[in-house]
């Protein structure tokens, strides 16, 4: 089984958190989260199977924050694009989490978050498990 890694990030004007994980297997990501509703968080094996990399709503366990999750878990074809991909995701539900919008005549906050969650893909992805 390979390594777990975990890095937290504050996105600091949205009130969440964005998790990046990279490695391990469902059962590491199980245990530090729960669902927005605070029920253990459960990650389906038919997802896992065909994914590269699972990104959702959930709380922290040992703080109760809520966020984002992105998990790296299958890294052989894993490109630029799936970077993207997912840090699109995840703006989207932080948006979603918040009431805001994407507005594509004023897309500059939506922006600054893509970028953002993409930067800490990246800073996990770069990481040896």
């Amino acid at each position: 089984m390979a390594k777990f890694i975990i890095e937290k990030f504050d996105p600091v004007i949205y009130p969440r958190k964005v998790w990046v994980c990279k490695g391990g297997d469902k059962h590491d990501l199980e245990k530090y989260f729960d669902d927005m509703e605070g029920d253990s968080y459960q990650v389906s094996n038919c997802v896992v199977k065909s994914s590269y990399a699972i990104t959702d709503d959930v709380s922290e366990k040992s703080t109760g924050d809520y966020g984002v999750v992105v998990w790296l878990h299958r890294m052989d074809g894993f490109t630029d694009g799936l970077v993207a991909h997912e840090a699109d995701h995840a703006a989207n539900r932080i948006f979603k989490a918040i009431g805001a919008s994407v507005d594509c005549d004023n897309d500059e906050t939506h922006a600054y978050l893509v970028g953002f969650i993409t930067d800490c893909i990246w800073k996990v992805k770069r990481q040896r498990v």
